[in-house]
């Protein structure tokens, strides 16, 4: 009797109590936070895309702007949270994964960014196109890394999925004129390697894009720093990075300060110009100046009186770059600041953003980034079924009609297989 009792004493000592009073609960909990991770990913997605196409078409066009403010707003949110003790403090980085955290945050920020600056340099089908490349590419960087395959049944449902949105959101309507995405021809004459660049520079983006946004929801599923983090933990482990990443961003995109005009003013301030200039007096400018600013440069010389390359060289260009500089930051703060823009819409943005990712981190790391993948092109087919439901089925006539329903099927055969 004594060893029979020690024996089951030993079981229950060697197991977590809840597995013997609820097995079933303990096999079902998993899927059940999974399906809900989902539900709240899709509505809070959903929500986050009305709230930010609102936001920018009434005042506050700086989509970079505001994605860097959502990280900020994200950093302050949860770490407000720690300090008051509604989550756990963050624990230290584990020793081999000293900068899991920091490249993390940097690829999933710069896959925000180059997403965004590809959809303003390339087609909007080509950009469905990019953001379906996203599951190809998840699948055959998680295979060199980390030797993961995927069955047949789920590949087949994949290009189910693939194949139906990039139909739904792509086809045109049946009678509908074929548009093409403006400012991509004829924009000006360019000698040849600047066409060479300008031709490449969007497809270097696209694929920079989708590379760094499939390594970040890879390693944010692998790597195991971050997997014993919660949800909120993840957003403060990662936002201010983010922050950093988008911000700059911003600054180019939205503000208008390039790195360029940045090493300008430092090659000025130094004194770097003044060599160049006693080396190369009648080609250095260039350096200094992009195109489109020597014509300004030389109507500020003309007006003082002086040749504009004794401009360049003198304190006088030190002052240029410099209110060059203030005067973008002064000018996007005057607009920013503006009575136009909608703060309280910015501040609600802000809320669904932490939502946003604290679901879309659930999914990722409660599933896998393929999965995540296949959540959002779910969103993409349930907005068009749900505006085809209040508003009319005009505009899923044709291959757009044929399209979702294929995009239904791989979703219901994806499910299947998961």
């Amino acid at each position: 009797m004594r060893r029979r009792q020690s024996s089951h004493s030993t079981a229950r000592q060697t197991s977590p109590s809840f597995i013997h009073a609820r097995p079933r609960h303990k096999e079902a909990s998993p899927v059940v936070g999974s399906y809900l991770a989902i539900a709240g990913s899709v509505v809070s997605s959903v929500a986050i895309v009305m709230v930010n196409k609102h936001i920018l078409s009434s005042g506050f066009p700086f989509a970079s702007t505001l994605t860097a403010l959502h990280q900020l707003f994200g950093f302050f949110f949860t770490n407000a949270l720690i300090a008051w003790g509604v989550i756990p403090q963050l624990p230290p980085p584990m020793p081999k994964q000293r900068m899991a955290r920091t490249v993390v945050a940097a690829l999933y920020a710069s896959g925000l960014v180059l997403m965004n600056q590809s959809l303003a340099l390339n087609s909007v089908s080509f950009y469905q196109l990019l953001k379906m490349s996203c599951i190809p590419t998840i699948a055959v960087l998680q295979f060199l890394t980390y030797g993961t395959t995927i069955s047949l049944a789920t590949a087949l449902s994949l290009v189910f999925i693939l194949c139906g949105v990039f139909i739904s959101t792509t086809a045109d309507p049946a009678g509908a004129p074929s548009t093409s995405h403006p400012g991509t021809t004829g924009l000006y004459q360019m000698n040849s390697i600047a066409s060479l660049l300008h031709a490449f520079y969007p497809s270097v983006i696209a694929v920079l894009a989708v590379v760094s946004t499939a390594l970040s929801q890879i390693l944010l599923n692998r790597s195991p720093d971050l997997k014993r983090l919660s949800s909120l933990q993840s957003i403060a482990a990662l936002s201010f990075m983010s922050f950093l990443v988008c911000g700059t961003a911003a600054i180019a995109v939205d503000v208008g300060i390039y790195p360029g005009d940045w090493v300008r003013l430092v090659l000025s301030l130094s004194g770097v110009s003044n060599v160049l200039y006693s080396l190369l007096p009648s080609g250095f400018e260039w350096l200094l100046f992009s195109g489109e600013e020597m014509d300004v440069v030389m109507r500020a010389a003309v007006e003082g009186g002086t040749d504009y390359h004794e401009f360049l060289d003198g304190v006088s260009s030190r002052a240029y770059l410099t209110e060059h500089i203030l005067g973008k930051f002064v000018s996007f703060i005057n607009k920013v600041s503006g009575p136009s823009t909608p703060l309280a819409w910015v501040f609600v943005s802000c809320l669904l953003s932490v939502l946003t990712n604290l679901f879309g981190f659930a999914v990722i790391k409660e599933t896998s980034a393929i999965t995540y993948q296949v959540v959002g092109h779910f969103k993409t087919v349930l907005t068009l079924g749900i505006g085809a439901l209040l508003f009319g089925t005009d505009g899923l006539v044709g291959a757009k009609g044929v399209g979702l329903l294929v995009a239904l099927f791989g979703l219901i055969l994806y499910s299947t297989c998961k």
